[in-house]
This record gives structure tokens, C-alpha cells and sequence, in this order.
């Protein structure tokens, strides 16, 4: 029985009296296919691990090839091995590239997929019901602990995930009330945070302070900080570009708002600013952000008048914001950003999650440094070595990026 393996791969053969293009076959994907020809005694076929994807990302960054370039099947003279150092892959069980791209950058997490930091305390006066629900979500995070701690373990060993692992998570993912089944696409900085908050990620604080105009506090509230952190990008910058600096400055800046802060709970105007304390408790001191990409509003006419539907509710419209980021190798956390600290604090890049594509559908990949090296990945099919100097170029359209503390000269 020939084997078929889990690769991508966009095969074009032309003969002198025969051409053959097998495209888009999958092996995991809900809709399943697979293209099987012969001519002369040669047998072809085709696999694609994420043909569920509407608008794939189909370009090698390499060698500006397809990605299907760069793979083959077994007993072709042409492979081109991955480098040593390569983070391993993860198998598409069907759109689920949006799970491996978080994985990928998550497996900078190692030390906290571990089924022994989940807290399992039922709270004393918790009804025999609650008890049983409780003791349901305790078992499915361990499981999401168990099946991502045998994930990340084989991508930081460059040995590509057991699909039985990737199922095994998956499921878990599930049994934790994430909504998006298998064959449908899901948001990879979503996965993030749901993983972050079920195996208790250590977090930072978000301080919400809303002042009067005339700077008199009147209200301050302090929450533990989402992870990844959400930044908006700058209105004025959607069909233009920004430096992430720009972003994570536009971030903290006090924005005058109406806010109900009056005991009577009357709105007036106010002043919100942020700010971030606790800041040494993140893992490692790694900085997930994650930008809005995109804009959810409601459709207008002509007028400028809300479009109604039959039923008289607002249509609602939504396009992906493609602004261009620049610089985001490093960014500067100012002490005006941070509670309590006296000086800043200075990141770079260690890793980012690329979506191509529309809102509604498209492909995920990671960039992530390891060892030094950039790599590319995607799914278990597409690996390749960025050079340093290109990687700026290539995260502009990222939407989630990871970065670590610059070490002091």
C-alpha cells in the first residue's frame, strides 16, 4: 500500500504527450479527497492538508515559489531537507492552521502546559451538580494540558506532532466550550487566549483610570490583563501603514470618551488612560500582542442611513484591516506605560502568527526564532529559514506578535 503522506502539495508533471495538474485533495479535511492517477505505470497523488481554506497562503517565501515547491512525496529525487534547528510541524486535521499557528508560538509556553499548575479546588458550599461540572472542566484542562505539553515537546525538538495529539487537544478545545468544529476556520489569537486562561498563564494587571477633564480621578479599576494584549490599530492609519511603536503608543494615549462615572450614572465626559503593573509576572517576560484586523460595522446607504434587513435589524459589514506594520522587530514599553516603574522596558520579536485571507476564511502561519533563526511554518507541510534581514518585510501583516525582554547591552 503506497503511503500518502500529510504534505500540501500542488503537483504539476508535463510529458511530451501528457500534462497532469493534481490540486487540492486532502486526506484530513471534512470534505475529503484524493486524486489518484496513472500514466505509463507512474502512480500520482495529490494531497492538500487544508483545502478547507478558502484563500490559502500559496506563496514560499524562500524562494517565492509555491509552497508546494519545497515538499514531495516519498522516493522523489528532489527533497530539500529541513534545517535541524526547524521547529516541527503539526498535521491540518481540517482548517485547523489557525491551531497550529498558536501552537507554534504557545510552544514558547513549555513550562506551563503541566497538568499540575491546574488549580482543581471546588469551591465548599458548591452544590453536587456544580461539583460534577467543575470536576468536567478540571479533567478537559488537564487534557488540554497533557495533549499541548506532547505538542509543544515535539515542536521545540523539531519532530512533527502525532496527529493523535493534535485530536487529542483539539477535543479538549472542545470539551472547554470552543465554538468552531473541525472544517470551519477559527482566529488563531482566540486559541491563545483560551489556552492562556484554562492553564492559568501568569498574567499582568490592566489599570483602567477615568479622570475628568480637569484630571480629578473618579474612577480606577484593575483587572488581570488579557493574553495576548488587544490593540487597536490607529483609525487614521487603516489605508495608510504604522509602526508598531505607533500602535503600542496610541494604545496608552488618554482618550477623551462620554463615560457613566457620576454617582448618579449620568454620562460625562471623561478622560481613560491605561496602564500596566505587574509586568514581571508574565512567563519568561514574553508579550503576546495581538492587533484588530478586523472591522466590524453597520452597512450604510448612500445617506449615510443604517441598512436594515427584512426583519428591520441592522446588516452588519466587516473587512480585514490590511494596514502595513513597520518596525515591529522592537518595541519600547515607556514608564509612563507601566505602574509603579521608573523605566522602560525594551522588547523584540521572538515570534508572530500570519493570517492571509478575507475575515471570513484563509490560511494561518507562524514565524518563529529559534536558536537565532527565523522559520517559517505552515501546518506540517511548509517550513523554510527567513534570513534576519527579511523578516521586518515579512511580519507587516501579522496579527499576533510575541515579543521577549531586550537583554541590556
Amino acid at each position: 500500500m503506497l503511503p500518502i503522506p500529510s504534505h500540501t502539495l500542488h503537483l504539476s508533471i508535463d510529458f511530451p504527450r501528457f500534462k497532469a495538474v493534481l490540486m487540492q485533495a486532502s486526506l484530513f479535511s471534512t470534505r475529503s479527497t484524493v486524486v489518484l492517477m496513472t500514466y505509463s505505470g507512474l502512480f500520482l497523488a495529490a494531497i492538500s492538508s487544508c483545502n478547507e481554506c478558502s484563500n490559502p497562503d500559496t506563496r514560499d517565501p524562500r524562494n517565492d515559489g509555491k509552497i508546494g515547491d519545497d515538499l514531495f512525496l516519498p522516493g522523489s529525487p528532489l527533497p530539500r531537507p529541513r534545517d535541524p534547528d526547524s521547529p516541527g510541524g503539526i498535521v491540518n486535521l481540517g482548517n485547523t492552521c489557525y491551531v497550529n499557528s498558536a501552537m507554534q508560538a504557545l510552544a514558547m509556553f513549555v513550562d506551563l502546559f503541566d497538568e499540575k499548575l491546574v488549580e482543581s479546588k471546588v469551591a465548599e458550599n458548591a452544590t453536587a451538580e456544580q461539583k460534577v461540572q467543575h470536576y468536567k472542566a478540571i479533567h478537559a484542562r488537564k487534557q488540554l494540558a497533557r495533549a499541548g505539553k506532547q505538542m509543544v515537546d515535539s515542536i521545540n525538538v523539531g519532530r512533527d506532532v502525532p496527529s493523535s495529539a493534535a485530536r487529542e487537544f483539539f477535543n479538549a478545545l472542545e470539551d472547554l466550550g470552543w465554538p468552531t468544529p473541525l472544517g470551519t476556520q477559527g482566529d488563531a489569537g482566540e486559541i491563545i487566549t483560551l489556552v492562556a486562561n484554562k492553564l492559568d498563564f501568569p498574567s499582568y494587571t490592566l489599570v483602567t483610570t477615568k479622570s475628568s477633564p480637569e484630571g480629578k480621578v473618579q474612577k480606577t479599576d484593575a483587572t488581570p490583563g488579557p493574553i495576548p494584549l488587544l490593540m487597536p490599530i490607529p483609525a487614521h492609519a487603516w489605508e495608510t501603514s504604522a509602526t508598531m511603536q505607533e500602535i503600542v503608543d496610541d494604545y496608552f494615549r488618554p482618550k477623551s470618551t462620554k463615560e457613566s462615572i457620576g454617582k448618579d450614572g449620568k454620562q460625562y465626559q471623561a478622560i481613560v488612560s491605561l496602564c500596566l503593573s505587574g509586568m514581571s509576572r508574565l512567563h519568561k517576560g514574553l508579550l503576546p500582542i495581538k492587533l484588530v484586523r478586523a472591522d466590524y460595522s453597520k452597512k450604510q446607504d448612500e445617506h449615510g442611513d443604517i441598512v436594515l434587513d427584512d426583519k428591520k435589524r441592522p446588516i452588519s459589514v466587516s473587512k480585514k484591516i490590511a494596514t502595513p506594520v513597520n518596525k515591529a522587530l522592537e518595541i519600547t514599553l515607556k514608564a509612563s506605560y507601566l505602574l509603579g516603574e521608573e523605566t522602560d522596558r525594551n522588547y523584540r520579536l521572538v515570534g508572530a502568527v500570519h493570517h492571509s485571507g478575507s475575515v471570513t476564511g484563509g490560511h494561518y502561519t507562524a514565524y518563529i526564532k529559534k536558536k537565532g533563526k527565523w522559520f517559517y511554518i505552515s501546518d506540517n507541510s511548509g517550513f523554510a529559514t527567513i534570513p534576519e534581514r527579511e523578516i521586518g518585510s515579512r511580519v507587516k501583516s501579522c496579527s499576533v506578535f510575541f515579543y521577549e525582554p531586550k537583554k541590556s547591552p
